[in-house]
């Protein structure tokens, strides 16, 4: 427990030893030197500070106290931390160390510290890759999407978070990975670099169809998307296809600033917190007059659910691929003086006609399975034949 929150239920114990004095209805709490040290409000509520925190005092006095070996109170008040947000049985709020915070702003911003993939998990646990970054150190050592994640330095990790948590470090420091491939495990040992990664990556592809990938929503996805679109337009492209497949989310606004983009004006989604006030978000008139398509799949959650949501119900471009993840919530990020913060989910979002995405998400226009015995992508090539009339086969 910090050294603060200590003295305050101190205080609050000292008051029990006070004495009441009460003049015209009032009271006030006073030490043996009768010197007033509380009014009565305060005073009760220090009471009920005390109280709520007696048994985790006692606690932490018989482990100082009894203990066999030294511990860490720091690290023991980090577990307290992180055991307060995950009782309350949601995947998304969570207690921020300094090193998760420094991750997830390096990833938003694009700069990151690493190896180089993107990690999720799939629906029987399995740590999977979904992006391996150019020019990185996994895609020099061979490391593809779609080779499952064992261990990290000889441990396994349960969940996505900590082996992305693992992998980042300092740079120059060295990292092991063990994954299979085909049935068989491999581990390969990385040294970790300064990593610079565009959330939106474009091509064109045969029929003169564009291609534009966007895997997340960092601080200048919008931004990014919008040149490519623009390119897209400049050469006169037939149609473009979004690409939003494993694309976990990110920052709302820029989901938002991409749905703008891709619709007309009318409501994008609107938003309700715990005491169902209601915040929507519209786009306004300028938008692309090219054609497009939106790739979505299993993996596609959060702010990409919402330009899916968007999209679907404004009479878009068509959606192909599978039902979305069901990602609706959406978090808001706290931070402390020592760096550490709180992730706590406190809004939910809705779909343009009121549709709930939590849970349930987006349902495509075109329900297509992700590829074939032989490895073609069927989802793209339904895209590329929704855009063209034409059988999309090939890239």
């Amino acid at each position: 427990m910090n050294e603060g929150k200590k003295k305050w239920i101190a205080a609050a114990a000292a008051f029990v030893l006070g004495v009441s004095v009460t003049a015209g209805g009032m009271y006030a709490w006073m030490d043996s030197g009768g010197r007033i040290i509380a009014d009565g409000e305060t005073y009760d509520e220090y009471r009920k500070i005390a109280e709520k925190y007696a048994k985790l005092t006692e606690i932490e006095e018989l482990v100082e106290s009894d203990y066999l070996w030294d511990v860490d109170e720091g690290v023991m008040m980090e577990a307290v931390y992180d055991a307060v947000l995950k009782a309350l049985g949601d995947p998304y709020s969570r207690y921020l160390s300094e090193e998760e915070i420094a991750k997830m702003e390096s990833s938003l911003s694009g700069d990151m510290v690493g190896v180089g993939i993107r990690i999720y998990e799939d629906e029987d646990g399995n740590l999977v890759i979904s992006d391996v970054i150019g020019e990185s150190p996994a895609a020099g050592a061979g490391l593809e999407t779609g080779d499952v994640i064992t261990e990290i330095d000889g441990r396994k990790a349960d969940t996505a978070e900590e082996a992305s948590a693992a992998l980042f470090g300092e740079a120059g420091t060295t990292v092991s990975i063990t994954y299979e491939r085909d049935d068989e495990e491999e581990t390969v040992s990385l040294v970790r670099g300064e990593i610079r990664d565009s959330s939106v990556s474009s091509a064109m592809l045969k029929g003169n169809v564009g291609y534009i990938r966007i895997k997340t929503f960092g601080e200048d996805t919008a931004k990014e998307f919008s040149s490519e679109l623009s390119a897209m337009e400049k050469k006169q492209a037939e149609g473009v296809i979004i690409d939003l497949r494993g694309n976990s989310g990110g920052l709302m606004e820029q989901g938002i600033a991409i749905a703008d983009a891709l619709l007309p004006e009318g409501t994008i989604v609107y938003t309700e917190d715990r005491s169902g006030e209601r915040e929507t978000f519209n786009s306004d008139s300028l938008c692309t007059s090219i054609k497009y398509v939106l790739l979505v799949d299993g993996e596609t959650a959060s702010a990409a659910e919402i330009v899916a949501a968007a999209v679907k119900d404004n009479g878009g471009g068509k959606l192909v691929g599978e039902r979305t993840y069901g990602k609706g919530v959406i978090q808001e990020t706290v931070f402390f003086d020592d760096g550490t913060g709180v992730s706590l989910t406190t809004r939910q979002y809705f779909s343009p006609s009121g549709a709930t995405i939590n849970e349930k998400g987006v349902k495509p226009d075109i329900e297509t399975d992700t590829g074939d015995e032989r490895g073609r992508d069927l989802q793209l090539e339904a895209a590329i034949e929704e855009i063209t009339g034409q059988p999309g086969k090939g890239r």
